[in-house]
């Protein structure tokens, strides 16, 4: 539902106990469960009195207090400051360790998502695009469209070249230059074929400093043409200047850590050479 749902004529230590009590269960576990949610101090108020991420909280707490053997939330922490979401994460896995309980936990919060889940599934369109591992749907995107459901913007079309399985390696046109990736199975030498890489895959090359055999490939110099401050990283908009797979407003989104961010110096408007690693790219299937 839409709403909590929450009984507006039972407190809220009533609303908690409603269903041990009506099953017959014992509730000696529901204290855990109040400290866990942070109740304590609410537990004679009314609902109605409630804000929004208060009744959320209370409608989490009479769920788990049931200790049911399948419990489905839909994004039960949306309401709730990012300080508190990031604590209940954590003792949300606590929890469903100790109850052994199986969860199917739905969100559009792709960092709930890695931290919260074993299993995934990616549902577009009222279908199952892709499932699995959390990490392989977060490393390994099979199709676009999972690609840019998980957020990844270096998305990019181009044509197989060459394709050489022995030496792993799939050489691909792509705008107004090659990429080298991995080898695909999926892929045919002068077919179409789509590729995608992480931000966080892509490599700042340092001025002067050797560079790795991983990062020998695929190397682009350009301008930094925006940078945005997320925190603990940095977003970097990178443009190629002699032409990429991009073909927009910019060729690369860049993630990069707030600390190597200040001691690289990137700033708009700066030159920088950047590596895309080969094992980073993944081909994908068309959709």
């Amino acid at each position: 539902p839409q709403d909590f749902v929450l009984f507006p004529f039972l407190h809220v230590k009533q609303n908690i106990e409603f269903g041990p009590r009506r099953g017959g269960a014992p509730d000696g576990g529901l204290g855990r469960i109040v400290e866990l949610l942070g109740l304590g101090k609410l537990l004679m108020r009314d609902p109605t009195a409630l804000s929004g991420g208060e009744k959320q909280r209370v409608a989490l707490a009479r769920a788990l207090a049931s200790n049911p053997a399948a419990l489905l939330l839909d994004e039960p922490f949306s309401a709730l400051d990012a300080g508190f979401r990031h604590r209940l994460w954590i003792e949300m896995k606590k929890l469903h360790s100790e109850l052994n309980t199986t969860l199917i936990h739905i969100t559009h919060d792709l960092e709930e998502a890695f931290t919260l889940g074993g299993r995934m599934a990616v549902l577009i369109d009222g279908a199952v695009a892709q499932a699995g591992a959390r990490e392989e749907i977060f490393y390994t995107p099979r199709s676009r469209k999972t690609a840019e459901f998980l957020g990844i913007q270096n998305i990019f079309r181009g044509k197989v070249l060459e394709l050489d399985k022995a030496a792993n390696r799939a050489v691909i046109s792509c705008g107004a230059t090659t990429l080298v990736a991995p080898f695909s199975e999926t892929a045919a030498t002068g077919s179409e074929v789509d590729c995608c890489i992480r931000p966080q895959e892509i490599k700042i090359i340092k001025p002067g400093k050797p560079v790795r055999d991983s990062l020998r490939e695929n190397i682009f110099t350009g301008a930094a043409i925006a940078t945005i401050p997320h925190g603990n990283h940095f977003t970097i908009y990178f443009k190629s200047a002699g032409g990429s797979c991009g073909g927009g407003v910019f060729d690369f989104e860049i993630r990069l850590p707030a600390m190597a961010y200040e001691k690289m110096g990137i700033a708009e408007g700066k030159t920088i050479s950047i590596s895309l690693r080969k094992q980073a790219i993944r081909l994908l299937e068309h959709d």
